[in-house]
């Protein structure tokens, strides 16, 4: 997603707020446009990092709660 910057100062406005919190000026608002690449690759890290911690693996998950369980 892409940063918008106040008009009258350019500073970053991250959460996009009705006012530029560093100069106060009226923020004029741009339709939002979203890749759908980010997405796609988004998911597919989240896919990936699961693997790699083993998360993805029922077996691992459920004997995970069983010791949480036993403990607690």
């Amino acid at each position: 997603m892409k940063l918008s910057k106040c008009t009258e100062c350019g500073a970053e406005l991250r959460l996009i707020p009705t006012l530029c919190p560093l100069c106060g000026a009226e923020i004029k608002r741009e339709a939002a446009s979203f890749d759908g690449w980010q997405v796609d690759h988004y998911q597919a890290e989240v896919r990936r990092l699961r693997g790699e911690l083993g998360r993805d693996d029922p077996k691992r998950r459920g004997a995970a709660l069983v010791i949480a369980t036993e403990e607690g």
